[in-house]
């Protein structure tokens, strides 16, 4: 008991940020939930995997805060062998989930902005991808609720001038399989989550230059209607105001989904690579450099916190309807 309050003293700077970000990752995607799913009307199908990113990223956000928080307050008492089971597959489906879903929107985006007259993702083709991405992310997170387990270790205590052991209860993997089975698992979720990172790259990388191009045609197409006579430039005007304005959500949504993107991968290539870093090069850590370490190497929770606020900066839609229910209710 007295070493997992040493460690929870240590660790207080770390269980603060995470509750602190688990608070705000669960108000907003329970905020994105209620709005997407009884609010505004998709029936373009544009926004289809928001409210199922939101619910995926609402359990992601609750799992991985309630396992940081045991993990620094109870590391070496764990109070409960199923809750590590379910807490450790819970972190591993939602993240696979999130991010095999976060390549669903990038393939659509693809399709909508670089293939407009080639086949869409349409909205049942996006309830079979569902289903599917289900599928896969189930069946590899399974196995974890075989592996995880609390394992005990003895260990030497000192305390004054006397010393003594002690048994340490922890949630952990199968230490036993670790060479045989182990790091294979762990190596093969690993390269599945850089293969998905490159793949979502690669999608939404045309997407972006598109854009691009489509804003430098919007400006220049501007100033050669300053040009043109007044009422000329009014009746091109009126003609194509509704097909503009069409255009323009469309590719601000692109870029919602692009600032999504970029934040996925951010904050899983963080993680990756201090744990990469840490495989290599163990290191001892204390203090403040501790605190930094646990923080970069669960960058990856930023991922199920941010898109809720991505979406309120960027979908006019959303802020509209959420700026009429809260107006309503106060009112």
């Amino acid at each position: 008991v007295l070493l997992t309050e040493r460690n929870a003293e240590k660790m207080f700077p770390n269980t603060v940020i995470h509750l602190i970000e688990g608070g705000v990752g669960v108000f907003g995607n329970i905020v994105v939930l209620i709005m997407y799913t009884k609010y505004i009307a998709d029936k373009s199908g544009s926004r289809y995997f928001i409210p199922i990113l939101a619910l995926v990223d609402l359990f992601g956000c609750l799992s991985n805060v309630i396992e940081y928080h045991l993990d620094n307050t109870m590391m070496y008492t764990y109070p409960s062998v199923a809750l590590c089971k379910i807490l450790l597959f819970l972190m591993i489906l939602t993240a696979g989930f999130s991010a095999h879903l976060i390549f669903s929107i990038a393939l659509q985006r693809y399709l909508m902005i670089c293939r407009p007259l080639g086949p869409q993702m349409t909205k049942r083709f996006c309830r079979i991808a569902i289903v599917v991405i289900f599928g896969v992310s189930f069946g590899y997170s399974a196995p974890v609720l075989n592996f995880a387990n609390l394992y005990e270790r003895m260990t030497k205590f000192n305390s004054g001038n006397s010393s003594r052991y002690i048994t340490l209860l922890y949630c952990h993997f199968d230490d036993k399989r670790e060479s045989s089975v182990m790091v294979p698992y762990f190596g093969t979720l690993l390269f599945l989550t850089f293969i998905n990172i490159i793949a979502t790259s690669g999608l939404y990388i045309p997407v972006t230059r598109a854009i691009y191009r489509t804003l430098l045609t919007s400006n220049v197409q501007g100033k050669e209607h300053g040009n043109k006579p007044a009422t000329v430039h009014r009746a091109e005007q009126t003609a194509t105001q509704e097909t503009s304005r069409k255009q323009k959500a469309r590719k601000k949504i692109s870029v919602m989904f692009l600032v999504i993107i970029i934040v996925y991968v951010v904050s899983y290539m963080t993680s990756l690579v201090t744990q990469i870093h840490t495989f290599v090069n163990p290191m001892y850590l204390t203090g403040l450099r501790l605190n930094i370490y646990y923080f970069f190497l669960r960058f990856n929770l930023l991922n199920h916190i941010a898109n809720p606020y991505i979406y309120w900066f960027y979908d006019t839609k959303f802020r509209k309807e959420l700026r009429r229910l809260c107006c309503g209710r106060f009112h």
